[in-house]
């Protein structure tokens, strides 16, 4: 393993305390009700905004029964134990520890197997071509894009397949929004842009992304804002009408994403790199 850099050191570090202090601020409720849903491989603490990206994930994950996935970058997200569910062997990583005890508690709480280890996710302990699929959910715009890229494509076996979500740049609401709340991000923190992409596809055969979530960016906002006021930090269920409304913004979604230039406005991405 090369040896770090002060700087890159010095990140690992902010991320680290950072992402402990989150963690530690979560509740692990496995069960149902609970906040922790371990049904669909998508964030605890947020409604399900838009159920057209969550059927292309699932797509794009495909069948991974006896499949050697490593969640990259886990945090408290219950997609680790998600895919341990039904069938993987999973190895998840994350570079805070708050994090990984958060996974054990919902390891031993659904008795499934997963090798948990914190790790910093641009240089790994594992060998060339350890794993199947990795998977990770807003992780890659903590990192560096061309190291990250090297490293995910080292831990790929041939014809392994990477699929990520991840949160993108392009939009001025969202970044007046993210210059605004600070203290919810790190600072070393940098959605994603087209250059990005470029770097992946650089060590990639191939790399596809798919651009989802504007208007009911909007929608979901609105809800936050009005559940925050509230005092209500834990949003786990949606009443009826807001789950036709949420259904009618991912229609237009559909459509706005097809409209040249609209793509890189939108909130969320879907990055499929294949070796």
């Amino acid at each position: 393993m090369p040896a770090l850099s002060s700087s890159h050191s010095e990140r690992l570090k902010s991320e680290q305390n950072f992402h402990d202090k989150q963690a530690a601020r979560v509740k692990v409720t496995p069960g149902e009700g609970g906040w922790i849903d371990c049904e669909t491989p998508t964030w605890p603490n947020e409604p399900k905004i838009s159920p057209r990206m969550t059927h292309r994930l699932l797509h794009l994950l495909g069948d991974f029964t006896g499949k050697r996935v490593l969640i990259y970058g886990c945090g408290f997200d219950p997609g680790a134990t998600w895919f341990a569910r039904r069938g993987a062997h999973v190895t998840a990583i994350d570079i805070s520890p708050e994090s990984v005890a958060d996974q054990r508690i919902l390891m031993e709480a659904y008795n499934v197997q997963m090798s948990l280890r914190v790790a910093d996710a641009m240089h790994t302990p594992f060998p060339d071509g350890s794993f199947d699929l990795i998977y990770g959910n807003a992780i890659l715009h903590h990192l560096d894009s061309d190291g990250c890229a090297r490293e995910i494509a080292r831990l790929l076996a041939p014809g392994g397949v990477a699929v990520f979500r991840e949160v993108q740049a392009g939009n001025v609401f969202l970044r007046l929004f993210r210059r605004l709340t600070p203290f919810w991000r790190t600072p070393d923190e940098h959605p994603l842009v087209e250059k990005d992409y470029g770097i992946y596809r650089r060590h990639f055969r191939r790399v596809d992304v798919t651009a989802h979530v504007f208007a009911s960016m909007l929608y979901l906002f609105a809800h936050r804002m009005w559940a925050m006021s509230l005092r209500l930090m834990r949003i786990d269920r949606w009443p009826a009408e807001s789950r036709t409304l949420l259904r009618a913004c991912d229609h237009v979604d559909y459509f706005l994403a097809r409209i040249p230039g609209m793509s890189s406005q939108m909130w969320f991405s879907l990055i499929e790199m294949r070796r």
